[in-house]
């Protein structure tokens, strides 16, 4: 009996004792398990305040880089602004989606979603965002300020001289060179081009007929061809070509080759003259053009960058010749309003082609603002200076 009460008391005692070791060892696997889940949960919480800390970080950088590639559909165009084409800043790093982790700078894409990008320019490779760098300068382009103010005189005005070999301006008053104005009968140059390649004219002898209307510039009482048009800036002639070409063709052209503001509104123009065949949109009106943009879009049409082919090209050139000493060849065109004048044109010398645009705006002295001015000034300029500082 006392044998068997030994056994059950021996038998009780185990049981409690693993009772025991029982819940503490649970006690402590809830404790441990509590801790991991703890832990794991912070971790996701590190982990998505890092992604989202990242993700903001990449949205507000801006300037080139060659680490992050994106997907053609992530990628924000740059804006275009008034700025130079080489102050722009293009962005680097688009946001990317929630679903998306961002990749170490070295961590190669999937095939899948890589996509390539130009070489070394920092710029996004879709075929849309080429077309809206259409007006970028290189970042190596050289600004530079001389001082005109001999050859102008007492004369309220500005210069620019773009060599595009160079990738080099010199302005003289550069703020004023970026002002918008009217372009006055320096708009010639686009309408006798519009006018050769949309079939209105065939050549330099292609004729306009004459009204019979007394006009106060005698050259302008008689038929004239496009040559005799341009030599006395006939406004007649141009407006009949103008029209002949149409407001929608003309728009589409200006706005390819990014001509100043582009802006056609007023079309038969604010009445600056007393005669509807002497007004226009690009006379005191709604078209204006800064002197610097005059010397980009000369540019462009003689550097072959425009809709506007070689045999257009080549008949506008042997109008616009000035003079050839032997050396340097000068081309261009005069224009004038009320207070305002052009001379606006191109130097070739060596092989070597450079544009310029003389720009006159000085109401104190309105009938000295004349496109003769204009020219003189800048003849002087371009044969005493042959580089244009």
């Amino acid at each position: 009996m006392r044998k068997k009460g030994f056994c059950i008391l021996v038998f009780l005692t185990a049981c409690g004792l693993c009772g025991c070791l029982n819940g503490r060892n649970a006690g402590e696997r809830t404790k441990t398990m509590g801790a991991e889940v703890e832990i794991e949960t912070d971790v996701f919480a590190v982990k998505n305040e890092a992604e989202t800390g990242e993700t903001r970080e990449n949205s507000a950088q801006f300037g080139p880089s060659e680490e992050t590639e994106q997907s053609p559909s992530e990628k924000t165009l740059p804006v275009e602004a008034e700025q130079s084409p080489s102050e722009k800043a293009l962005p680097a790093e688009a946001e990317q989606s929630p679903s998306e982790e961002a990749l170490p700078a070295e961590t190669e894409q999937p095939p899948s979603e890589k996509t390539e990008q130009p070489e070394e320019t920092g710029q996004p490779g879709s075929e849309e965002s080429l077309a809206e760098e259409t007006q970028t300068i290189s970042p190596a382009e050289m600004t530079e300020t001389a001082d005109l103010s001999d050859y102008f005189g007492e004369i309220r005005g500005c210069a620019v001289w773009y060599s595009p070999a160079e990738n080099r301006y010199v302005f003289y008053n550069e703020e004023m060179c970026r002002q918008e104005v009217s372009p006055y009968s320096t708009f010639k140059i686009v309408s006798a081009l519009s006018g050769l390649k949309n079939g209105v004219l065939e050549d330099a002898d292609s004729v306009m007929r004459y009204s019979g209307t007394v006009y106060p510039v005698p050259e302008w009482n008689r038929d004239l061809t496009l040559k005799e048009a341009v030599q006395s800036s006939c406004i007649w002639y141009f407006r009949q070509v103008i029209d002949a070409v149409g407001r929608e063709t003309l728009e589409k052209e200006l706005t390819l080759l990014e001509y100043g503001n582009c802006d056609l509104s007023d079309w038969e123009g604010s009445g600056i003259n007393p005669l509807p065949e002497l007004n226009g949109f690009w006379l005191g009106s709604s078209l204006k053009i800064s002197p610097l943009e005059q010397t980009q879009v000369l540019k462009r049409i003689f550097e072959g960058e425009s809709i506007y082919g070689e045999e257009e090209t080549a008949v506008l050139k042997e109008l616009l010749r000035v003079s050839d000493d032997g050396g340097r060849q000068i081309y261009g065109k005069t224009g004038s309003g009320s207070g305002e004048a052009w001379f606006v044109g191109f130097c070739e010398e060596n092989g070597g082609r450079a544009y310029f645009a003389v720009y006159l705006n000085d109401s104190t002295q309105s009938g000295a603002m004349t496109g003769a001015a204009a020219k003189e000034i800048a003849m002087e300029w371009l044969t005493a200076d042959r580089t244009g500082a």
